[in-house]
């Protein structure tokens, strides 16, 4: 009995032994397991939180474009643009000395004031030469002429915009800034022109038009920029025929906006070299002028702007290229967190100049004498800019 009793008191100091033991070594690894997802979690809130971070200054950042200009405005006077006989690319024009270079929104805002400006907004005809058997450029001279008129205004104290003249052609690098800046030149013109004449294009050998017109990408934005901006059609016609030019309307507005869903010339060429789709380079400025109508909300209620953004959302706004971007920034407008958005300045001192030799500003009349005046503005702000650095030194 003595030993049965002594083997059932090992036994169970065993089994004591055993659960403590084993306990132990549960709650050790039930404490490391806590730990770890502890820890795994807060690595997760982290990397969520830097997301999140980075999704609102991209947010900020786009607000902020729709007011900047990475590459200058780059405007031809309409009697210059007259004697060209076509359109003449950027750097044709620039040797002539014929460019006004605008280097800011607010200086480009300041100096159009007072004159009309007018943005040339078409179908290119070409891969390279967009409008090679001058069909086009006729009636964009008619067309601005017809203003200048209707306004009592000289043929000099008319400013336009051409994407072939006003961006640069050769160098790559200043082309996609002033590409990245389309939306800005739009919203500082007073008048939008759309030039849609029937002609052939000399690539495709497709047919362009005013219906083909409505379907490109770019020309999609450029109205898209336009209409958010001004919240309506107000100043935006449309030229088929030289001479003829009528008041864009309402109509089709949900296709004018729907941006993404239009055909851009990369997609049709295959996307040589692998270059990156430009759907996707103009997320970011449909982003800005989103937010933009959004904090004129009261202004693009009363016009049905807003209304038919958020209508059409899912198809303006495709979640594979926008994802929650313009959720959040609703959330950032309701929260105040976009009120005090600002133009980015790289260089606050250079107001304004105008390209070529100073003697092409000899016997120009009034306008011109105007930018002589920007140009003496830009050496005093130069050399009050170079007085601080010496002074550094």
């Amino acid at each position: 009995d003595n030993v049965l009793a002594d083997l059932d008191k090992k036994a169970s100091e065993t089994a004591a032994t055993s659960i403590i033991v084993n306990s132990t070594f549960c709650g050790l690894m039930l404490a490391v397991l806590f730990c770890w997802g502890l820890r795994k979690m807060g690595r997760l809130y982290q990397t969520e939180r830097a997301q999140q971070r980075a999704t609102e200054k991209r947010v900020i950042k786009a607000a902020c474009a729709a007011i900047t200009c990475r590459f200058s405005m780059v405007m031809v006077n309409l009697r210059d643009f007259r004697e060209h006989g076509r359109l003449l690319s950027h750097e044709l024009v620039a040797e002539r000395g014929e460019l006004l270079w605008l280097h800011d929104y607010e200086t480009a805002k300041e100096f159009l004031s007072d004159y009309v400006s007018i943005f040339f907004s078409h179908q290119w005809l070409g891969w390279v030469d967009p409008d090679e058997n001058v069909e086009q450029y006729p009636l964009m001279v008619k067309a601005a002429e017809q203003f200048a008129e209707a306004n009592g205004k000289p043929f000099d104290e008319v400013w336009l915009w051409v994407d072939y003249v006003s961006i640069p052609q050769v160098n790559d690098y200043m082309k996609l800034l002033a590409v990245e800046t389309l939306h800005v030149y739009v919203t500082l013109c007073e008048v939008f022109i759309i030039v849609a004449p029937p002609c052939m294009h000399r690539g495709s050998l497709e047919r362009c038009d005013r219906e083909t017109y409505f379907t490109r990408g770019w020309c999609r934005l450029e109205q898209y920029t336009r209409i958010t901006a001004f919240n309506g059609t107000k100043d935006m016609y449309l030229c088929v025929e030289k001479g003829d030019i009528q008041q864009v309307t309402d109509a089709g507005l949900s296709d004018a906006l729907s941006v993404i869903n239009g055909t851009f010339s990369c997609c049709q060429r295959g996307h040589p070299k692998g270059s990156l789709c430009d759907k996707h380079r103009v997320i970011d400025t449909m982003l800005g002028l989103y937010i933009a109508a959004s904090r004129e909300r009261d202004l693009s209620n009363s016009t049905g702007i807003w209304q038919l953004l958020q209508r059409e959302r899912t198809s303006i706004y495709p979640d594979e290229f926008f994802g929650t971007l313009t959720h959040i920034a609703d959330h950032m407008v309701e929260n105040g967190l976009l009120e005090d958005v600002q133009a980015v300045k790289p260089l606050d001192s250079i107001v304004a100049q105008e390209t070529g030799r100073k003697a092409s500003l000899v016997g120009k009349t009034t306008s011109l004498d105007e930018v002589s005046q920007f140009r003496t503005r830009l050496d005093s702000s130069i050399s009050h800019e170079s007085k601080i650095v010496v002074d550094r030194i």
